[in-house]
């Protein structure tokens, strides 16, 4: 998308769709364009960083698995 259309989403939007990621090493901020405007992350990087760390969290002894020996 060039940056003049990008300016001229965000000025009709309002800036109602700005925010920012909520994984918190991430200090990105993002224009939500989903349909419903209920996006969390920046990326699908930092929302499947974030879920991997609530699983790792959940397992007995909150241990951290190692994926290779």
């Amino acid at each position: 998308m060039p940056r003049c259309a990008r300016f001229a989403f965000l000025r009709w939007e309002g800036g109602a769709r700005l925010g920012r990621c909520l994984r918190a090493e991430c200090a990105r901020a993002y224009v939500d364009t989903s349909r419903n405007g209920r996006r969390r992350y920046c990326s699908a990087r930092c929302g499947n960083t974030e879920a991997v760390m609530r699983h790792r969290s959940r397992q007995p002894g909150g241990k951290r698995q190692r994926p290779f020996p």
